[in-house]
C-alpha cells in the first residue's frame, strides 16, 4: 500500500468511528447511566451474516458489527460515561429488523442493512460505515444469458 492509501484509510476509520459513535448517542437519549434497572440499548442483529455477525456454538454473538457496537459500548473508551448505556442484543431474522425499528421493540439495528431508497421513508441511517458492493460471479466460461 502506498502512504496516500494508507492515510486515506486511517481517515475512513476515524471517520467511521465517529458517524458509529453519534449514531449511538442519538438512539440513547432515554437511557442516563448504566445503573443497575437501567434499561439497556436493544440492538437488533442477523447474526447469519457472516463476518459482520455470528452466533457461536457456546452462544454467543461476534463479528465485526457486534464489536464495534460493544467497542463503542466498552466504559474504557468513555463513551459509556457520555452516553450511559449498556448493549443487549436481540437476534432477529434479517426481513424481521426494519418491523421491529418502526415498531420500537428495539432502539438500533446494525446487521448490514443496505441503505435504498424505500428502507429510508421509514427508519434513520447512519453515514454508512462500510462501503458494500453488489456483484454475481459466474464461472469464465459460462456463455449462458
Amino acid at each position: 500500500m502506498t502512504i496516500v492509501k494508507l492515510i486515506n484509510l486511517k481517515w475512513q476509520q476515524v471517520i467511521l468511528s465517529l458517524g458509529c459513535f453519534l449514531l449511538l448517542i442519538a438512539c440513547n437519549n432515554s437511557y442516563q447511566t448504566t445503573n443497575p434497572g437501567v434499561q439497556p440499548l436493544k440492538v437488533a442483529t442477523d447474526p447469519t451474516f457472516i463476518p459482520f455477525e455470528i452466533k457461536t456454538a457456546s452462544g454467543n454473538l461476534e463479528g465485526f458489527d457486534i464489536d464495534l457496537i460493544n467497542a463503542l459500548a466498552m466504559p474504557a473508551a468513555g463513551i459509556a460515561k457520555v452516553g450511559g448505556f449498556a448493549v443487549q442484543f436481540e437476534s432477529l431474522p434479517f426481513d424481521g429488523i426494519i418491523s421491529a425499528l418502526q415498531a420500537k421493540r428495539v432502539d438500533a439495528a446494525i446487521s448490514g442493512i443496505t441503505i435504498t431508497a424505500e428502507r429510508q421513508k421509514t427508519i434513520a441511517f447512519s453515514r454508512p460505515y462500510f462501503k458494500a458492493g453488489l456483484a454475481i460471479a459466474v464461472r469464465e466460461d459460462n456463455h449462458k444469458s
